[in-house]
Parts: structure tokens; C-alpha cells; sequence
């Protein structure tokens, strides 16, 4: 079941939304600040079973079967016995939510993709962000980088089904939750990475211990 809320910062945005850019820039400018951050991304856990499904999940190029692996892989870290963080800041780069949106969004039944035992066993981050665009963005993007999953592919070439898709994520973030969502259409990285930082020193109690 739920627990305790995870310290430290999850950022969650469909592909192209510029997760890992803004998790570089941010944690280079908490580090000139005296922060120490640490980051992960997708996992709380490292476990050579994730790694076999991640690695079967990369060697196909059905989308589904991508994600009956990375579900498996999400549900594994979510029931493996917590681990004693590194010292530091979290700067997480998706996690749960994400694969919920996944299986919600491009399939039917949940039954099968087990999306009610993922909304059973995730927790909340201290600070949670969510990273959308424009349609217009989403055109640039995808010209200016190579697609790195089928998902990515279909979603370059139906920019339409890219924006449903944002915006489904962005309107069912769980309700009751802080999340600052944050329009990243005309903004730099700098820009974004500026924003979650304020909003990580005006509300988020967690920073203050991850000062070097």
C-alpha cells in the first residue's frame, strides 16, 4: 500500500517534453547553489530482473510488448524493500505515473495492464512537476531529434495524437496532489529548470537537508 511520500523532485511529461534536458540543467544549477542532488530516472531500484525486461523491452519493436515490460519492470520496484537513499536531493525523471498513462491512454483493458495495482502502490513525490507543449512545440521537437522507441515514431508522425496525449496525462494527474505543471512551449531550459527550483525552495521542506 501507499506510504510515505518519497523526498525529492519528480518530473513526468510525455516524450519529447524535455525531462532529461531540464533534470541537467536543474541539477547543475542546485549543485552552484550548495544543494547536493542525486538522479534516477524511471526506477527507485536498481535489480538485474529490471534489467532483463528493460533489455527484452528494447529488442522489440512492438510497442505493447515494450510495455508489458516496463509495467512488469515498474510493478517489480514498486514491491522490492526500500533502499537507503544516497545523501542528497532526488531528482527523479518519471516513475509510476507515467506507465499509468501509458496504459490507460493506448489500451483498453486495465484489467490486463494492471493499472489499478499502480495507482494502488504508487507514492507521492515532495515536489512533483509536470512538463507540457504546444502543438507547435511538439513539431520542432520531432523534427530536431530521432525518435528513440516506436512510441516516439508514432508519436512524430501524428503530432495530433501527441497533443491528445499530453493533454490526457496533463487533465488526469491524480486530484488532491500538488503538481506545478509547467508550459514549456516558449520557455528555455534555463527558464524551466528556474521555475521548479523556486517552487523546490518556497514549498518542498526536503531541500533544506540536501545543503552540502
Amino acid at each position: 500500500m501507499k506510504t510515505e511520500t518519497i523526498p525529492g523532485l519528480l518530473i513526468e511529461g510525455v516524450d519529447y517534453s524535455g525531462k532529461t534536458a531540464v533534470s541537467t540543467e536543474l541539477e547543475r544549477i542546485m549543485r552552484e547553489r550548495g544543494y547536493e542532488p542525486y538522479r534516477r530516472a524511471c526506477f527507485m531500484h536498481e535489480h538485474p530482473i529490471i534489467d532483463g525486461l528493460l533489455a527484452l523491452a528494447k529488442a522489440s519493436q512492438r510497442m505493447d510488448e515494450r510495455d508489458i515490460c516496463y509495467t512488469a519492470s515498474i510493478l517489480l520496484d514498486l514491491t522490492l524493500p526500500a533502499l537507503p537513499s544516497p545523501p542528497g536531493y532526488l531528482l527523479q525523471e518519471r516513475h509510476v505515473q507515467t506507465q499509468i498513462g501509458r496504459n490507460t491512454f493506448f489500451y483498453e483493458d486495465d484489467e490486463r495492464w494492471q493499472v489499478t495495482t499502480l495507482r494502488r502502490l504508487r507514492r507521492c513525490f515532495s515536489t512533483q512537476v509536470y512538463l507540457t507543449s504546444n502543438l507547435a512545440a511538439k513539431r520542432e521537437r520531432t523534427r530536431t531529434r530521432t525518435p528513440k522507441s516506436p512510441r516516439d515514431a508514432l508519436l512524430a508522425e501524428d503530432v495530433l495524437l501527441h497533443q491528445r496525449y499530453d493533454d490526457y496525462m496533463r487533465d488526469t494527474l491524480p486530484g488532491g496532489e500538488a503538481w506545478l505543471v509547467i508550459d514549456t512551449s516558449v520557455l528555455s531550459i534555463a527558464d524551466v529548470a528556474g521555475l521548479i527550483l523556486d517552487q523546490i525552495e518556497t514549498f518542498d521542506e526536503c531541500a533544506a537537508f540536501a545543503r552540502v
